[in-house]
């Protein structure tokens, strides 16, 4: 995932420098923004603009793949006879469907946006090198259903400088994964026992304050965010039922919990090209970074015809996130 980072950081810094260059006129040019461009009225997207109540007003929608990847883990000593210990997950380069819709509003230097974005849902898998059940003896894999992502951002921009602005804005992220079908690697699980459920689910939920540089111009559009008060919130609730004899039943819940600030870096570049006089057509391609450590939690439950317990625990707990899209968007003038 290193790798993969510092290769979207170096290429967003490069495309920045180079179009940024592109943009500056030298002297005897024609400004872009004074008349002579493509859009007089709007350089930061670079398409005519409908208007009301003198604020400029341009929709823009967005499709594409998404290539998502998560890792949580929780390296709680384990106490016997419980279920206490610790857990290790990670969703790898889950490939989905994605699609947002914009809404840029700008008067003189100053401009706001808001935008709403979502994938279509899909079947992933979800990988535990370490769990509380086996304790590492054995990797476990779950079918993950119905992968669900949507966010909504917005926020504000000031373009004081041709060309340059900055952005505050603010961001809400929602991840919703269910865990079930579980695979161990050694062919220990389902053990020998009348009936086992071991199920479980993910939640993550994020709220992220930034401050941004953008660099705009009559056909491209990019900007780099960061915050380093991105708070996040993680549930990973896991339940095993089990039915060892008849008459004898045991329930157990798993509760691993995240609650902390980190930080997130986001990065986004578009370019587009005339489709006629009322709309335009491009590329697009982004990318996020998440990184959360702190004091994490497990809370345990048994609730079973024999025995009735109640346990917790705590330890360092890291969450990282990276997402990379790419697609096709739109934009269009009335």
């Amino acid at each position: 995932m290193g790798r993969k980072l510092s290769f979207l950081v170096g290429l967003f810094a490069i495309l920045f420098v180079s179009y940024a260059g592109a943009q500056v006129p030298l002297p005897g040019q024609v400004n872009p923004v004074s008349g002579g461009g493509c859009s007089a009225s709007l350089p930061w997207i670079g398409a005519e603009a409908c208007e009301w109540a003198g604020v400029e007003l341009i929709p823009s929608v967005r499709g594409g793949m998404q290539w998502t990847a998560l890792n949580f883990n929780l390296p709680i000593a384990v106490v016997p006879l419980t279920g206490i210990g610790p857990l290790d997950l990670s969703l790898k380069d889950a490939n989905v469907w994605v699609g947002s819709i914009r809404i840029d509003a700008r008067r003189d230097s100053f401009g706001a946006f808001v935008s709403a974005e979502g994938n279509a849902r899909k079947t992933v898998t979800v990988s535990t090198p370490v769990e509380p059940l086996f304790v590492g003896d054995s990797v476990f894999e779950w079918t993950g259903p119905e992968l669900e992502w949507w966010s909504f951002n917005g926020g504000i921009v000031f373009l004081p400088v041709y060309n340059f602005g900055l952005a505050l804005g603010f961001r809400y992220d929602h991840l919703t994964l269910g865990l079930q079908d579980p695979r161990d690697s050694l062919g220990l699980f389902p053990p020998p026992l009348p009936f086992v459920d071991y199920r479980g689910d993910i939640l993550t939920k994020l709220w992220v304050p930034y401050i941004g540089l953008v660099v705009s111009g009559p056909h491209c559009r990019g900007s780099i965010s960061v915050s380093p008060l991105a708070w996040a919130e993680v549930r990973i609730p896991l339940r095993i039922d089990a039915v060892p004899s008849a008459g004898i039943a045991d329930f157990n819940d798993l509760n691993y919990k995240l609650n902390r600030v980190g930080g997130f870096v986001e990065g986004d570049i578009a370019y587009w090209v005339d489709a006629g006089s009322s709309a335009r057509f491009g590329l697009w391609a982004s990318g996020t970074w998440l990184s959360v450590r702190g004091k994490g939690t497990e809370d345990f439950q048994e609730a079973g015809t024999l025995v009735q317990a109640n346990e917790s625990a705590s330890d360092t707990a890291m969450l990282t996130r990276y997402t990379l899209s790419a697609g096709v968007s739109a934009i269009l003038a009335f």
